[in-house]
């Protein structure tokens, strides 16, 4: 919706995606609304994080065969790889954007129905999840 009121607009079109045939969830605004984070997921479950800036429109992809991403005021990126969180540094800053250096694990088994895997943070960093069954 823009800051000013009126029609609410879609940030992102799925439909004219260029990887064809993906869908856009689990956006989340980047600090300072220097991007958006979301991930581009195809009907099984695969896909990539990235990252749309809002001011030029483009898409950057933060990481393939990833879902499910969440940015942490404290630099780090939580997403999903095939139900299994990682964890990576991240520079959210506009000129940036980009993984700053390696991902570790934090939890195996999640559920992930999907692709989309059953978990989430909160602004403290506490992580709830669903085991996998």
């Amino acid at each position: 919706m823009p800051a000013a009121g009126g029609m609410p607009q879609p940030l992102t079109d799925s439909k004219s995606d260029p990887s064809g045939g993906l869908v856009h969830v689990w956006p989340q605004v980047l600090p300072g609304g220097k991007g958006v984070l979301f991930a581009a997921t195809n009907v099984s479950g695969q896909g990539s994080l990235r990252i749309l800036t809002p001011n030029d429109g483009k898409f950057k992809t933060v990481l393939e065969n990833s879902t499910c991403g969440r940015f942490l005021a404290s630099g780090y990126v939580v997403y999903n790889q095939q139900g299994t969180l990682f964890a990576a540094p991240m520079d959210a800053d506009a000129d940036r954007l980009e993984l700053t250096g390696p991902a570790v694990p934090l939890v195996y088994s999640v559920s992930n129905p999907g692709g989309l895997a059953d978990f989430d943070l909160s602004t403290s960093g506490t992580l709830v999840y669903r085991v996998a069954r």
